[in-house]
């Protein structure tokens, strides 16, 4: 692997971007010619330049979906662990400074984690088919891989640190279900059930949501196991939502339990 130093490959962008916009847009290169806009090129050059400072340091920094991050820090896992993470710790504390760029981060039930070191000619990756319920297990192993490769000092007990995620992260369902209870209304009723049906579609997102009426159910709600409306997504079989009345004109797809809505795959609807 060719390693660039980040501060080069800035360097390099931005001159680019002068040039760019020197020439109108055009660059010539022997035997080709590549047009490139003032505004794509500006852009190329403020996707290589520190949009803002992490809270915990001025070196550590976010820019255009990448951390851009200098051990020693205590950056790595608050990315997508600090709301669950209580164990404060510094990665590389007794260690030489290093540059990491990378990211973790999840989608519809992926989680994974990347960290590159261009000075050290290294990459670790770690990719996961799960939701983050009960933390983000990705970034976790992430560190423990890069502090084993590097031999960092003093060694963070990671088994420890995932621990109080998992723990913390339980936790949570309590906090949501509190608001969920709370923000509910008692003693309201719903318009009749065909004021809800009908098809919506959002052509930008390409998403299309038809509301039906579950025949045969109790409109007030006197069978808790059954649902009254019907939601599939896209048509989708596998995408299909139970509404229950909330209150007023709101509908919940919620269920009961903490495991039942894991089990169903309604997880990733937690924390939104």
């Amino acid at each position: 692997m060719r390693a660039w130093r980040l501060a080069n490959l800035t360097s390099e962008f931005q001159e680019f971007s002068t040039n760019a916009s020197r020439n109108h847009g055009e660059r010539e290169e022997r035997g080709n010619q590549v047009s490139v806009s003032p505004a794509l090129a500006a852009a190329l050059g403020e996707a290589q330049t520190p949009y803002f400072q992490l809270a915990r340091g001025l070196k550590q920094q976010y820019c255009r979906g990448l951390f851009n991050l200098h051990l020693p820090t205590s950056e790595m896992n608050v990315i997508t662990n600090g709301d669950v993470s209580t164990q404060d710790y510094i990665l590389s504390k007794d260690s030489k400074m290093r540059v990491a760029s990378g990211r973790s981060g999840e989608y519809g039930g992926f989680l994974s984690a990347y960290w590159t070191f261009p000075e050290d000619d290294s990459s670790v990756v770690v990719l996961c088919n799960s939701y983050q319920i009960n933390g983000d297990p990705t970034n976790i192993v992430a560190q423990l891989l890069v502090q084993a490769l590097f031999d960092l000092k003093p060694a963070v007990d990671f088994v420890e640190v995932a621990k109080n995620i998992v723990q913390r992260a339980k936790r949570q369902w309590d906090t949501v279900i509190s608001k969920w209870t709370s923000h509910r209304l008692a003693g309201t009723s719903p318009k009749p059930l065909s004021a809800y049906t009908g098809t919506f579609v959002n052509k930008q997102l390409a998403l299309r949501l038809e509301f039906s009426i579950n025949q045969g159910v109790p409109e007030d709600g006197s069978d808790p196991t059954r649902c009254p409306l019907h939601l599939p997504i896209n048509g989708n079989d596998e995408q299909v939502f139970g509404l229950y009345h909330y209150h007023d004109g709101s509908w919940s797809f919620f269920l009961a339990t903490r495991d039942d809505n894991i089990h169903a795959e309604y997880s990733g609807y937690f924390y939104c």
